[in-house]
């Protein structure tokens, strides 16, 4: 395991390449590289997200400065736009809400580790430990994946209905 191309993902790399389960088995490759990926764009979409949050409340604190330093209305206008900008590319991207989710993905990916390490249920016995460790991961990462498409089809209905979540639209009875 040894240089990353994952910034920052080095030292946590060497972690997870010297966890040895039952029988002196090794992490297998796959479990490294999905917890590499859900962990770089955990950093990147938190970075992403508060850089973002930086930029509105700064650029929130300027409208008022700039009207009471007596600025032309265009240049309130102008910071009121890049306000309304922000708060769109905050829409679009959603960066909170990846970060939060590949930040508990790979916290999920990091337990089932540890737990194969210390030889913990279902890693408790002698048996075929990393392909068992495998599957688990496989189901921690379809589970995110329907999650993400259950998601995406609720925003786009609510997209298609006008911004109106329409499951609370019927009537009872």
């Amino acid at each position: 395991m040894g240089s990353s191309t994952y910034p920052g993902s080095e030292r946590r790399s060497t972690w997870m390449s010297s966890i040895r389960g039952p029988g002196d088995v090794e992490v297998p490759g796959f479990v490294v590289n999905e917890w590499r990926w859900y962990s770089a764009r955990a950093r990147r979409s938190r970075l992403s997200y508060q850089l973002m949050e930086l930029a509105s409340v700064l650029g929130a604190a300027c409208v008022p400065t700039a009207v009471a330093l007596g600025a032309s209305g265009l240049v309130t206008a102008l910071l009121g736009g890049g306000l309304v900008f922000i708060a769109g590319v905050r829409h679009t991207f959603d960066w909170h809400r990846n970060w939060i989710r590949f930040a508990r993905v790979s916290r999920q990916i990091e337990r089932e580790v540890a737990r194969f390490g210390a030889g913990l249920e279902p890693y408790d016995d002698q048996g075929p430990g990393a392909p068992r460790l495998v599957s688990v991961i496989n189901e921690i990462v379809r589970v995110d994946i329907e999650e993400w498409e259950t998601w995406h089809r609720s925003r786009a209905s609510q997209a298609a209905n006008g911004g109106t979540d329409t499951r609370y639209l019927s009537s009872p009875g």
